[in-house]
């Protein structure tokens, strides 16, 4: 069982928030994924907010799948070296899988839980998903185009 995450299922049934699907991963760290989709320029953005047995929360956005290829990395590696600079909350990355990720990392003590902080640092995501989503994918096609 996770506390965390039930704290966060009752939460969202306090509100009526339907937008979630809770997903419980059989794991050593009783991790639960909460999926989402933002809508953002015509296109669903998967977010994420997961749970675990560690004292961390991570609310992850998936900005572009498998997109980084020989022709568009310096271009990528760019403007995540820039958001990452800009930011003490976000944390872009690449995975092994070519897959730009945008990731927010919360330490929250299990007597400290607050659905209100991790409510509010995932709108500051959707904002930021918002804000510079655009601009990631122009870099993208365009290092495609040449």
């Amino acid at each position: 069982m996770n506390d965390f995450a039930e704290k966060f299922t009752a939460y969202l049934t306090e509100i009526d928030d339907r937008r979630f699907q809770r997903e419980d991963i059989a794991d050593e760290h009783n991790s639960v994924i909460f999926r989402t989709n933002l809508a953002v320029q015509g296109q669903q953005i998967p977010l994420g907010i997961l749970f675990d047995n560690t004292v961390y929360v991570i609310i992850r956005a998936n900005m572009a799948t498998h997109a980084v290829n020989d022709n568009n990395a310096y271009e990528v590696n760019h403007f995540i070296t820039r958001m990452n600079c800009n930011s003490k909350l976000f944390k872009y990355y690449i995975t092994p899988n070519t897959s730009i990720i945008l990731d927010a990392c919360i330490p929250m003590l299990p007597d400290e839980f607050s659905v209100k902080l991790i409510d509010t640092i995932l709108q500051v995501v959707m904002k930021e998903v918002a804000a510079h989503h655009r601009e990631l994918m122009q870099i993208i096609w365009q290092a495609e185009e040449k």
